[in-house]
């Protein structure tokens, strides 16, 4: 009744969707390096991808999710063999992407190196792999 009071005289309409297609534009690559006090240093990588909204191919969305599982989804996955067990050049490895946000999204890598190996020979590692 208290709904019906405040907002009964309120005509109703349809709602109004917007369907233009939100990204984000990326331009040139990006180094950030953050120095914090840590025990471990940490590589971030980050590419450009579709989410769900902004695919032009929605199979591509969830071929990226299937490629996050497969590269790092579990202890036997590509990465963390390649890495952590053969190589012995990471202590863990990990992917993120989320399909489902509004607008485009990041398929973002995210390695922590043993204390035998540095950034720079991660990176190089995660191109030759991935690119």
């Amino acid at each position: 009744q208290k709904a019906q009071r405040q907002f009964g005289l309120i005509p109703s309409k349809p709602v109004q969707r917007n369907e233009k297609k939100l990204s984000i534009p990326f331009h040139n690559e990006k180094l950030i390096k953050v120095k914090i006090p840590a025990k471990l240093p940490k590589l971030l990588v980050a590419y450009p991808a579709p989410s769900l909204i902004t695919a032009t191919n929605k199979r591509d969305v969830y071929a990226l999710m299937l490629l996050s599982f497969l590269l790092t989804g579990n202890e036997s996955s590509r990465l963390n063999k390649q890495y952590i067990r053969d190589e012995k050049i990471a202590l863990a490895v990990d992917s993120d992407y989320e399909l489902y946000r509004r607008f485009s999204d990041l398929f973002i890598f995210e390695i922590t190196p043993s204390p035998q190996s540095n950034l720079l020979q991660l990176e190089k590692a995660l191109n030759q792999s991935v690119i």
